[in-house]
């Protein structure tokens, strides 16, 4: 099967070169048929997964999120069973390693030509550092001063909360904006102010 790119058969997009697309994509992706049978996995969500693309294909989809009533597998069954999306909304889960994660988590049901639902695409991101840096500078911020003082370092400057939070997110504008709590344009107009630059990739 391919999509048509253009007039000759060169330019068609086949199977090959999707499977090529969504393996290079940093956000985890997996694929649900209405049974919540996984018919498809890319390599971003078997990393963060844990899991051999081998042994993910044809298996439950929630047991692949870690356990069928853990927070994320609890959410993806909601979604799926109601038919309602769900967008960015953070679950956390336990690799079969005992790491635990938390994933933002967005779904998205796959409609047959009569608008029934034949399944769903589950797309998340491993946030946990993202999550950690915020709670660890909620926490210096509730601090009294002789404790924080004492106890911890100084709290982290707005140009170091960005800096991180860039980091973390590879650089994501949209992931660093919504979970700093800031408008993309505040992101922006603060990496200028800094004369934060993104790492060349090497």
């Amino acid at each position: 099967m391919s999509i048509a790119a253009g007039r000759n058969a060169s330019e068609e997009i086949t199977g090959d070169d999707l499977e090529a697309i969504f393996d290079g994509l940093a956000e985890g992706i997996v694929i649900l048929d209405r049974r919540r049978k996984v018919l498809g996995i890319n390599r971003a969500a078997c990393e963060i997964l844990e899991v051999a693309k081998e042994e993910a294909v044809r298996a439950d989809g929630l047991e692949l999120f870690g356990k069928p009533f853990c927070a994320a597998a609890a959410k993806i069954r909601q979604a799926v069973e109601s038919g309602q999306p769900v967008d960015n909304v953070l679950s956390e889960l336990r690799t079969p390693a005992g790491c635990q994660r938390v994933l933002s988590l967005s779904t998205h049901v796959l409609l047959d030509t009569d608008d029934r639902s034949r399944g769903s695409v589950v797309v998340f991101g491993d946030v946990t550092e993202l999550v950690t840096l915020r709670a660890d500078l909620a926490r210096r911020e509730r601090l009294p001063p002789t404790v924080a003082e004492t106890d911890a370092p100084a709290p982290a400057d707005p140009q170091e909360a960005l800096r991180s939070a860039l980091k973390a997110t590879g650089w994501n504008v949209s992931q660093t904006a919504r979970h700093l709590q800031l408008s993309r344009t505040a992101v922006y107009q603060q990496i200028a102010r800094y004369g934060l630059k993104r790492p060349c990739s090497t």
